[in-house]
């Protein structure tokens, strides 16, 4: 088990940060990743889910952890409830290290769907571990459907729309430019072609 203590002394911080949640298609040679995304008139416009550091947040993995909770589930965590959670996921080594990103600007975190279940399980349960498994299909379809009925309000309601896509097939997609360089680095480190 990792020290969370220890942890902080090292972890990156005064960072962007973003979390995308990644998962290995079984017989495959491909993963499928979570992708939020706006419309522009006509047009969708994905992106990894992720922001800007914020002078509250402790590291680069609290901002990428607030900026996902914000944009997936349209909740604003305290900073107690963050710096819990962050320390749940870091002491159940729930990240995929050896995907994470760093550049000089920010920083790009891999997870599994057990972090996205251990997330929603925070946020609607209050539980710091999996009480319940998340139907994500079901999810993703009330999330998207309630999301087009909100108004963007201080940082919530941002993402109008949340996808799956194959990791291999994200490029055909109109990417923000960010995106699409983190998501080339994260094929690379994979071998998806």
């Amino acid at each position: 088990m990792i020290d969370y203590n220890e942890w902080l002394k090292h972890a990156p911080k005064k960072l962007n940060a973003g979390l995308t949640i990644i998962k290995k298609i079984k017989n495959k040679p491909d993963y499928i990743i979570l992708l939020g995304g706006n419309y522009t008139g006509e047009t969708k416009k994905y992106e990894m889910l992720g922001g800007r550091y914020e002078h509250t947040d402790k590291t680069a993995l609290h901002t990428g952890i607030r900026e996902f909770t914000e944009e997936l589930f349209n909740i604003k965590l305290d900073l107690t409830k963050l710096d819990k959670l962050v320390e749940q996921i870091i002491i159940n080594t729930h990240l995929i290290d050896d995907l994470t990103h760093k550049s000089d600007t920010s920083v790009s975190y891999y997870a599994g769907f057990k972090t996205l279940e251990l997330i929603y399980n925070y946020v609607y349960n209050n539980q710091y571990k999996i009480v319940q498994p998340l139907d994500f299909a079901q999810f993703m379809e009330k999330r998207n459907w309630k999301q087009n009925q909100q108004i963007q309000s201080n940082g919530l309601y941002e993402i109008q729309f949340i996808s799956v896509v194959y990791l291999s097939k994200a490029h055909m997609l109109p990417l923000r430019k960010f995106s699409y360089n983190q998501l080339t680095i994260l094929k690379s480190k994979l071998g998806v072609i």
